[in-house]
């Protein structure tokens, strides 16, 4: 039996681990028994804050004549003169593409979310993912399928655990259901938990 924790809304490789492990654990050749689904948080805020900073100081720097910035800024944007590169370099990657940080903030990019619109996001994809599984008998598709559509979906966590006291953590509805199963477990009916 195992137990997947996934943050499903983060990649799309995510979609088709998943449906592997569903559709591995229908009929009678089933291999695995997938028990429960657990929405995971993601988030890149921290990758995308300093681009933001970053853009901050490009558009003063750009609207005072590229020569106010103090040094630790002009390091920060640019790069040390032994290093060029600095945050400039990823604006201009993104600028490539179309994009600057305040675009992907009005766009609602997924890379300004805080981990539990991650996890929500990944929660309310997983639902609906799930139960199109339901729709395998009708759509032609092997009926046994159809029931992978009854797997528990759970929330999980909305803050990251590291660095943060344990016990003051509240459990979310997918870890108390995942602490559940591991109590139950036995060694001839192992439970593994897949997190991807």
């Amino acid at each position: 039996q195992i137990v997947i924790d996934t943050d499903l809304q983060n990649e799309v490789d995510d979609y088709f681990a998943v449906a592997w492990a569903l559709l591995s654990s229908a009929g009678p050749s089933a291999q695995v028994n997938v028990t429960s689904i657990i929405a995971g948080p993601f988030s890149f805020r921290y990758r995308f804050l300093p681009l933001v900073t970053a853009q901050e100081l490009f558009m003063k720097d750009e609207l005072n004549g590229y020569d106010t910035l103090k040094k630790t800024e002009r390091d920060y944007l640019y790069g040390p003169p032994s290093s060029p590169g600095g945050k400039a370099s990823s604006l201009l990657r993104l600028k490539d593409v179309g994009v600057t940080p305040k675009l992907m903030i009005e766009r609602d990019n997924h890379a300004t979310w805080c981990p539990d619109r991650g996890m929500e996001e990944s929660y309310q994809g997983l639902l609906k993912f799930v139960q199109l599984f339901g729709k395998a008998k009708e759509a032609g598709v092997a009926p046994v399928f159809a029931d992978v559509a009854k797997t528990p979906v759970f929330r999980g966590q909305t803050k990251y655990v590291t660095g943060i006291d344990p016990t003051k953590v509240e459990p979310s509805e997918g870890i108390l259901d995942l602490i559940t199963k591991a109590t139950k477990a036995t060694v001839n009916d192992p439970l593994f938990v897949v997190c991807i």
